[in-house]
């Protein structure tokens, strides 16, 4: 106690100690300027979502793809290895049925691209009977392997999109290949009788029955309209591809699926992977038709560009296969930014609150 309290006389009752008012916390009320601000909407609720669009899912995948080049350049030597079986074949039959073929000295170089007589391929099929087959016999394994190779190299691309953006090396697209390649090896072995089922629908028994009903005894031949036959074969033929395109993406979204959630059920990846095309098929089938489209005018341009001189032929070796590449990785992750987007959509600008 100061010597400045008032100190109670003698015999006097003691004083009670005045009561202490309670500091109020202000802050911990709404004041004006708060409360009349609306509260900003939940990070999971719809209006506070925004969507990629297909063309910006692509090109995210191209520029992603892009900023590897040592990947793109690993990925194009590794497809011209895979064809170096059939070409020595053909290439070894060419310099033993072609030497004899020199030029007269006043004719322009043989061009075997464009202006190659059809008389020098009869007669090297004739020379080398055999060479057809053994063509075929190699193509078999060839392309089962350029299969597996390609579900490897999609895994990888496709895992850019869960990984680390700071890892660029060829090891570590290796590894994220690696880790689902068994999972879309079993999406592949899926896949393979429901190609066949759509090949049977198209040009079996169900085709034809149907043909059998508009067409007088199931043969176009005998329509009254050559233009009819043709617009007939023309449907067929282009419904057929295009179901095998939808089979392509719901197995491409199948395994983007995979990916993006880390699980390793290939029945279940198909059915969310159908379930996602159900869901958004426009959006889905502008990203696969995006890159197939820049991909076969990559391969009409480096034609043009080697009809103007501008490239050497043996540049194509090189040249298209890097753009197909590129192309087709920039669609595998497109398929996986658009998958990942519809599981976890990333925040507008506009759901951000302001500071107050």
């Amino acid at each position: 106690m100061s010597a400045k309290d008032p100190q109670p006389a003698p015999g006097a009752t003691p004083l009670e100690s005045p009561e202490v008012a309670t500091t109020l916390v202000v802050d911990a009320f709404g004041t004006p300027e708060h409360t009349s601000q609306a509260p900003s909407p939940a990070p999971s609720s719809p209006e506070a979502m925004e969507r990629k669009g297909a063309l910006n899912c692509f090109f995210d995948g191209l520029g992603l793809i892009l900023s590897r080049p040592r990947i793109l350049v690993a990925l194009t030597l590794a497809s011209l290895v895979a064809a170096l079986p059939v070409a020595f074949t053909v290439h070894d039959s060419a310099q033993e049925h072609f030497a004899h073929l020199v030029p007269h000295v006043e004719d322009a170089p043989l061009d075997f691209v464009k202006t190659a007589p059809d008389w020098v391929f009869g007669d090297w099929s004739r020379a080398a009977p055999s060479l057809e087959g053994s063509v075929q016999a190699m193509m078999a394994p060839s392309m089962l392997a350029a299969s597996l190779l390609g579900l490897l190299i999609c895994a990888g691309f496709m895992s850019l999109a869960v990984s680390d953006r700071r890892r660029h090396s060829l090891s570590s697209f290796l590894m994220g290949g690696g880790r689902h390649f068994f999972p879309f090896l079993r999406t592949w072995v899926l896949g393979l009788p429901l190609f066949f089922a759509v090949t049977w629908l198209f040009w079996g028994a169900p085709s034809e029955w149907l043909l059998s009903k508009w067409v007088p005894d199931g043969d176009t031949e005998r329509l009254a309209s050559e233009t009819t036959a043709r617009w007939v074969l023309g449907s067929r033929e282009g419904l057929y591809v295009a179901a095998l395109l939808v089979l392509e993406l719901i197995l491409d979204l199948a395994r983007a699926g995979m990916v993006v959630r880390d699980r390793r059920s290939a029945v279940l990846g198909m059915l969310r992977g159908a379930g996602r095309f159900l869901q958004e098929p426009l959006r889905c089938l502008t990203i696969v038709l995006m890159g197939l489209g820049l991909e076969l005018l990559w391969i009409l341009g480096c034609g043009e560009a080697v009809a103007q001189s501008w490239l050497p032929l043996w540049a194509l070796m090189l040249v298209i296969p890097f753009g197909r590449i590129a192309f087709r990785g920039a669609r595998y992750l497109g398929l996986a930014f658009a998958v990942a987007d519809s599981i976890t959509p990333t925040p507008s600008s506009s759901s951000t609150p302001s500071p107050s």
